[in-house]
């Protein structure tokens, strides 16, 4: 299989405000032009995009292929493919360290977190963790990375600079995505997590669950995220007000992402192949953006 594949569309310059979409259902990711609001390149890859993280730089940009088993590490300037890397089974969840030297896949058909040096694209090791390892997320201070465990119902927190566990945190059932509340210093405060009929509020220093919020269709996968004003909690096509927890709105549709100084909500239709542009105050869609078909995971880059 070719490890480098071209845009087929012009490529956009290097420059800020893109989202790069991840359309399962045409083996592509597309790059949308925040301001535009409208698709102004694609990169193909080889099969089935699904989980996407970027590099902190916004370098790198790192596409899971859980149907072939790899990774694919996108030069975000060029918008080439340089690299496709062989994984354990079923990658999943993916994060990137805040210096950019390793990327850790979760691997939902295996045991653990794979790491992975993103300059040599070498395996380093394979972290213990779980059995079926799912998500993954850097936390907001980039000291630590908190992943779910679907086949042990919990939640696993580990050193970003020791690549070892530190503690585990149970949760009521199987965990979907998660969403990390810290103040202004970026002090972890509460995690919230997707689970069956629900949201598990988690106390993050007395590590855990102190309240759910019950919820038709939570753990389902669907966009799961905190605003950049840390004012409210999007979570499965409910929204609610920071910190109260009141619910205060409702979107539709897959993965969600925040952009535009904080202004504007991102959200992927796959039913639609297109993402909403959502204003976060007024929650008002202010545009549809037609994209590849069935699109999943979003990335945004300022």
């Amino acid at each position: 299989m070719r490890c480098l594949l071209l845009i087929l569309l012009a490529i956009p310059a290097f420059a800020q405000g893109r989202l790069y979409v991840a359309d399962s259902g045409e083996d592509r990711v597309s790059i949308v032009d925040t301001q535009a609001r409208k698709v102004t390149g694609e990169i193909r890859v080889p099969a089935n995009p699904g989980a996407m993280a970027a590099s902190e730089d916004g370098l790198r940009l790192y596409v899971v292929s859980s149907t072939r088993n790899a990774v694919d590490a996108i030069d975000v300037k060029t918008g080439r493919v340089v690299r496709s890397i062989s994984t354990g089974p079923l990658p999943a969840g993916i994060a990137v360290s805040s210096d950019g030297r390793r990327a850790f896949v979760c691997l939902a058909g295996g045991d653990g977190i794979e790491v992975f040096d993103t300059a040599s694209f070498a395996r380093i090791k394979t972290i213990p963790a779980g059995k079926s390892m799912r998500n993954i997320y850097l936390t907001p201070d980039q000291t630590r990375m908190i992943a779910t465990s679907t086949g042990d119902k919990k939640l696993v927190v580990i050193n970003a600079r020791t690549e070892q566990v530190e503690f585990e945190i149970p949760v009521s059932g199987v965990p979907g995505q998660v969403a990390i509340d810290s103040d202004r210093n970026l002090v972890i405060d509460r995690i919230f997590v997707q689970v069956p009929g629900g949201i598990e509020v988690i106390d993050y220093r007395a590590r855990k669950a102190t309240s759910k919020i019950a919820l038709a269709g939570a753990a389902s996968g669907g966009g799961f995220g905190i605003t950049p004003d840390r004012k409210a909690l999007w979570a499965d096509g409910a929204i609610f007000s920071l910190p109260d927890l009141k619910r205060v709105g409702a979107y539709t549709g897959g993965d969600v992402a925040f952009a535009s100084g904080g202004r504007r909500a991102f959200v992927s239709n796959p039913d639609a192949d297109s993402v909403s542009v959502i204003d976060i105050t007024t929650l008002k869609e202010l545009a549809r953006i037609p994209v590849g078909k069935k699109p999943g995971a979003i990335v945004v880059l300022q």
